[in-house]
């Protein structure tokens, strides 16, 4: 049956010296001729191109052609098939698998880069935070040191009035000064 296919094709032109076109291999696979070109592209399938750019397909791409549709048909996505390639410059075996795993590299590196794109930018929020803290210390400080001014200035004033008399503070500016010892220990 295979041979009467490849006979009809050689006379219909889709075969030429034992290679074939993809319509010949799209039916001899029972797949639409996009998806033979798809897989070609996807699992970049060394196949020859003749002058019009079209693939010519030897038996060992239908092979691999084969397997693609066999791994497809037991339930695996594209990107988990792995298939070997023949690379006849080299005369070894390459596996198409490098470029699914170049491509998943390159996916996990987008994602790593993302991850430390919200770590950055988590940690200016902390930093941000912080730095309001400090600020609110820093007020509190400067809030502290214009009251203790505002005491010497009052303690100077009594003291000028009454140079021999012993001032007393306000009971609210002792409490004051209380508070403002205990920030500056809680620092």
């Amino acid at each position: 049956m295979k041979n009467d296919l490849i006979a009809k094709k050689q006379m219909e032109g889709l075969i030429m010296d034992n290679v074939l076109k993809t319509k010949a291999v799209s039916e001899l696979l029972d797949v639409n001729p996009t998806t033979v070109q798809r897989w070609v592209k996807y699992f970049n399938i060394p196949c020859k191109t003749n002058d019009k750019g079209h693939y010519l397909f030897e038996s060992n791409h239908i092979d691999l052609l084969k397997e693609v549709k066999s791994q497809l048909n037991s339930g695996l996505q594209m990107r988990e098939i792995i298939i070997d390639t023949l690379d006849k410059s080299n005369k070894k075996e390459e596996p198409i698998a490098v470029a699914i795993y170049e491509r998943q590299s390159d996916e996990m590196i987008g994602k790593i880069e993302e991850l430390e794109s919200k770590i950055s930018g988590k940690a200016d929020e902390v930093v941000s935070y912080q730095v309001l803290q400090h600020r609110a210390e820093i007020d509190q400080m400067m809030q502290t040191i214009k009251e203790m001014k505002e005491r010497i200035h009052f303690l100077e004033e009594k003291l000028a009035d009454n140079p021999n008399n012993v001032v007393e503070l306000p009971t609210e500016t002792k409490k004051s000064k209380k508070n403002w010892l205990v920030s500056m220990f809680s620092l």
